[in-house]
């Protein structure tokens, strides 16, 4: 067995352990275990909020009445039995609301804001959701938030004018467009959280643009792709594979 011991400096910091596989075939002996972790008792914040992440609006939710839902996790050392937050529509005022909810420290909790949104067809929104726990000790994970769109007319590029090949992927993969008039492309890619993953910008030409996406440096797991165009748009689901 193994024993180490990691020095670090003043601040808040991300630990990570990672295992990975080596090329042998020996189908369930490799393992790796990670046990007795210990921290110095001052290694925690004594209060620390995490917005962990903000969810978007659902399909059959109406634009006229929105709720803004998200996610928190209890990073500090001592439970709250109530929360301040607040959420905030692109630039717009922040609408504020005091959750009466008990959250043990490393306990999550989904949270519904009661004052709901108006949103408008065919606009691009970021929505926010922010930590105002004044007694919070690290204020680096306070804010979250989420894209969202919707189009009036649904989408309306079609698997014949958009492909993805191929689909899982592992590393990399081939977006097809076909367009009859120079244009632009806006590629985005979420995971099932809403949290974008990827984002870009392309120019058009006439004909079929082949745009190669480097998905290497996401985890294995689903995603949603979205290719927009002026007001149409094309959504699917992607599979990274390992």
């Amino acid at each position: 067995m193994d024993e180490n011991a990691v020095g670090t400096q003043a601040g808040v910091h991300y630990l990570e352990w990672v295992y990975k596989k080596d090329v042998s075939l020996s189908g369930g002996l490799d393992a790796a275990w990670i046990d007795q972790v210990s921290f110095p008792d001052i290694s925690f914040l004594e209060a620390d909020l995490q917005i962990d992440t903000v969810f978007p609006p659902l399909p059959a939710e109406q634009l006229s009445s929105i709720t803004v839902k998200g996610r928190v996790v209890n990073l500090g050392r001592t439970t709250l039995t109530s929360f301040p937050l607040a959420y905030r529509i692109n630039d717009g005022e922040l609408v504020n609301q005091t959750f009466f909810v008990k959250i043990d420290p490393g306990d999550t909790v989904d949270v519904s804001f009661t004052k709901k949104c108006i949103l408008v067809a065919d606009h691009s929104y970021l929505i926010y959701i922010l930590s105002r726990l004044p007694e919070d000790g690290y204020a680096g994970n306070d804010t979250a938030y989420t894209s969202f769109i919707r189009s009036d007319v649904g989408p309306d590029l079609t698997d014949e004018t958009v492909r993805l090949l191929p689909n899982p992927f592992t590393e990399m993969f081939i977006l097809e467009i076909d367009v009859t008039d120079a244009d632009r492309a806006d590629i985005e890619l979420t995971d099932l959280t809403g949290r974008v993953v990827l984002k870009s910008a392309e120019g058009l030409v006439p004909g079929t643009n082949r745009i190669t996406i480097d998905g290497s440096r996401l985890a294995a797991g689903a995603y949603i792709l979205r290719v927009s165009m002026g007001s149409k748009s094309f959504t699917m689901k992607v599979i990274k594979e390992r």
